[in-house]
């Protein structure tokens, strides 16, 4: 038996997804019983720029600018 990419508890509103597994194949969007589940193709060069992540198999933010004491820092940008 493989190893398994996604778990799913019936009791829990929250499903692991094992990103080390994961080749893109879509079949956890398909388990997902809430469809709380989507694929964003993100190009890999990002991986090492990842400025902050919320938690594991979670929101990720990109090449954002860091602040640093004594310094001003604006965003422009769409929300």
């Amino acid at each position: 038996m493989g190893k398994v990419c996604i778990d799913v508890w019936p009791t829990s509103k929250i499903s692991l997804i094992s990103e080390d597994l994961c080749i893109g194949c879509g079949m956890c969007v398909k388990k997902c019983p809430f469809g709380a589940i989507t694929i964003i193709n993100v190009p890999t060069s990002l991986e090492s720029e990842i400025t902050h992540r919320y938690s594991a198999n979670s929101f990720k933010l990109h090449r954002l600018p860091e602040p640093r004491p004594g310094q001003v820092l604006g965003m422009v940008g769409r929300n």
